[in-house]
């Protein structure tokens, strides 16, 4: 795999989308965008740019591409986009370029919502804070991803106070057993009080779905509503 011979080329880059839905009506409210390359896992992909200290540059394309490819077809849906590298990584001027997309593809900022992961251990709060600020300086709303632990969330919520928090999928996938869905339950309840709408990802089965649900979670994602796939204007793939 060329990595400069990709990134120097947007059009090698595609984007698939995974719905996520309203728990009561079981219809898409938002898509997750997730970075397509025929024939190479995007986990190769993402390799190779760590690798090689173009992290950042892929997470520019990745976004932009997501945005791009919306254009036609997301109506009034939001659009989740998972940032993927540390705040303190990201240049300046690192959402001019995903501005002009949005403006060339019509898909409002305020539909983008930038997946901020929780802070690593040598991540500090602050840095992840500003970038919280710039997403919303941009337009975007933002979702706080990779939240396992109640109280982490809970200053984590008071701190941003993101738009969304997601329910972690590893915390789903031990649904509906019964410390799973106490620990999913403290993070509900701890997004709850930064006003933080929660949704659950990585529902597989109906059991899940239904646990989720008994938490007063609105919103899923996961298999069993959909896979991810390749959209465009004139042709639904729901």
């Amino acid at each position: 795999m060329d990595l400069a011979k990709l990134l120097a080329d947007p059009a090698a880059f595609g984007a698939k989308y995974q719905p996520i839905v309203a728990l009561a009506s079981g219809r898409p409210v938002a898509y997750e965008a997730l970075l397509h390359v025929e024939g190479v896992p995007p986990g190769a992909v993402f390799g190779a740019a760590a690798t090689a200290g173009r992290l950042a540059d892929l997470d520019r394309v990745a976004r932009d591409v997501a945005v791009r490819d919306a254009a036609g077809w997301l109506g009034g849906a939001l659009l989740f986009v998972k940032l993927a590298v540390a705040p303190g990584d990201l240049p300046p001027d690192w959402l001019a370029s995903t501005r002009a997309v949005a403006a060339e593809a019509a898909v409002p900022l305020r539909q983008v919502v930038l997946e901020v992961v929780q802070p690593g251990p040598g991540e500090t709060l602050e840095r992840t804070a500003r970038i919280v600020t710039r997403c919303r300086g941009a337009g975007c709303q933002v979702a706080l991803v990779g939240a396992l632990d109640p109280r982490t969330v809970r200053n984590l919520v008071s701190a941003l106070l993101p738009d969304y928090v997601t329910l972690d999928r590893s915390v789903v996938a031990r649904l509906p057993g019964a410390e799973a869905t106490e620990t999913a339950e403290d993070v509900v309840r701890a997004a709850e009080a930064g006003a933080a709408r929660v949704i659950a990802f990585g529902v597989e089965n109906d059991a899940q779905a239904a646990a989720v649900g008994r938490l007063g979670v609105e919103w899923a994602q996961g298999y069993l509503y959909g896979r991810p796939e390749r959209r465009s204007p004139t042709v639904d793939t729901d």
